[in-house]
């Protein structure tokens, strides 16, 4: 995937302030927090401050798609998955202690990918607020539009390498998953891919326009 022309697009500095801020002052902690980890002793360890990371996340991720939502840490039952619900207008985003171990077990750095994770759940909380309808498998394939579009817009901020998130979560998309609700590991590639292009070519855009092309590029046929 050729990106390298995203380095002569402009940034609006002002878009990015809170952004910058995460990417160069809280997330040295993230990388931090992957060492006790791979131990593989300690797997709890720095819980804490994994929320409070994933919490900041939610926070930027959801202002961007204007939408209110917050995190659930899960721990138990759902310790293992990643969801979105919606409760008395509110989404609510529960995310499973055991998916954010692994996330920081497989790579050095996991800004990028819990922003790609994140912003995923963030799309479905937007699409519960429009009211629209769960037809599989353009629900989820939209979200990873959303998923691959915010992951480039963190691409024209900070160069890091893309092709090993988008690997993880195709892969992770078809275990115990059926391809019939989530689409099939390509689709999710293709979704991400070009999400992603979208964000480097075109900046940031209201999420209306982000919607109309969300749903032009998932294959969803609508009436």
């Amino acid at each position: 995937m050729d990106t390298n022309h995203s380095n002569n697009i402009e940034i609006n500095p002002d878009y990015y302030v809170s952004r910058r801020f995460l990417l160069f002052t809280l997330f040295p902690i993230a990388i931090n927090l992957t060492k006790p980890y791979r131990k593989f002793d300690v797997l709890y360890a720095d819980i804490d401050e994994g929320e409070k990371i994933l919490k900041s996340i939610n926070k930027l991720v959801s202002r961007d798609f204007a939408i209110n939502s917050v995190v659930k840490i899960e721990k138990n039952d759902n310790s293992d998955i990643v969801f979105a619900e919606m409760k008395n207008g509110i989404g609510i985003i529960h995310f499973g202690i055991d998916c954010y171990i692994d996330v920081v077990r497989s790579f050095s750095s996991s800004t990028q990918i819990l922003f790609g994770i994140m912003s995923h759940e963030c799309w479905h909380v937007y699409q519960f607020l429009e009211n629209q309808k769960r037809i599989s498998p353009f629900f989820e394939l939209e979200a990873y539009l959303a998923c691959g579009y915010y992951l480039g817009l963190l691409k024209r901020e900070e160069d890091f390498p893309i092709g090993g998130i988008i690997d993880y979560l195709a892969e992770r998309n078809i275990e115990g998953i059926s391809e019939n609700d989530h689409g099939t590991s390509e689709e999710v590639e293709r979704c991400i891919i070009s999400g992603f292009k979208y964000a480097i070519i075109n900046g940031p855009k209201h999420k209306k326009e982000l919607n109309a092309y969300f749903r032009s590029q998932s294959g969803r046929v609508y009436p």
